[in-house]
């Protein structure tokens, strides 16, 4: 799997007496893609907070490679843009914050160039489409060239037009870049299409299995014809999928 960026070993944590996460071992091999697929309050968040350094774990250990200082940025489901700040402000925001002074402030053109926002980069965040408000906060983690993309379902409340296109854009950026990243979903086609390694975490706050996805889809429509599609769904119970599996894979639900 060659050399690893993070990793959790024995890893428990929640909130209060809450228990979200009971004995987690994840690696993040340094370089691909790891999506963490699991129903709704099954801990993927909590996963990312870890990551990210936001939480600290009851018991285990969260890792990162001493030899590699890594600098995590999180793109959330909302863009969380300033609405006084243009496109362009808005993206470098993250270089005005002290720990990313040492940023080479070149990534920033380089960053609104990758997601195509060049000629939007004087609007207001008012004056753009969601889709293009949510490529502006994904710029804005890039801007600040993390060793460690973090992405909380960033397009889960998008139509699913934009929604498909934003997941083939984040596959050609996070490998143009040679980025690691770790995407936590409900959508299977979605991990499928963005994903080198996939995980699954059952409502128990456990990883049930992982998977090498040595061919990610092209799209949705190839994601739904992928030979991994019907082992994933397998490593659910059934208990934890909405009847109408639009918990559990929302963008096929749409497709068709």
């Amino acid at each position: 799997m060659g050399t690893l960026l993070a990793r959790l070993i024995g890893v428990h944590a929640g909130y209060g007496a809450r228990s979200v996460l009971a004995g987690v071992d994840l690696d993040v091999p340094t370089g691909r893609q790891l999506a963490i697929l699991g129903p709704s309050g099954a801990g993927k968040s909590t996963l990312l907070r870890l990551f990210g350094r936001e939480l600290e774990p009851t018991r285990g250990q969260v890792w990162f490679d001493p030899d590699a200082p890594v600098r995590a940025a999180v793109v959330h489901q909302d863009p969380y843009l300033y609405e006084w700040l243009t496109i362009g402000e808005n993206i470098g925001l993250g270089l005005n914050f002290a720990a990313n002074r040492d940023c080479d402030r070149a990534r920033l053109q380089h960053a609104v160039d990758l997601v195509g926002l060049g000629p939007l980069a004087g609007r207001y965040p008012d004056e753009v489409s969601g889709g293009q408000a949510q490529r502006a906060a994904l710029a804005r983690a890039l801007a600040i060239s993390p060793g460690l993309l973090l992405l909380d379902e960033p397009f889960s409340a998008l139509d699913p037009v934009t929604r498909g296109e934003l997941q083939q854009w984040l596959r050609r950026a996070v490998e143009g870049d040679q980025l690691t990243s770790v995407l936590v979903t409900h959508d299977l086609d979605e991990a499928l299409v963005v994903a080198d390694d996939i995980a699954v975490l059952d409502g128990s706050g456990r990883i049930r299995r992982r998977w090498r996805n040595d061919r990610p889809a092209r799209d949705v429509v190839d994601a739904h014809a992928h030979p991994l599609r019907a082992e994933l769904r397998r490593a659910f119970d059934p208990l934890t999928v909405e009847p109408d599996d639009a918990e559990f894979s929302g963008t096929a639900a749409r497709h068709g």
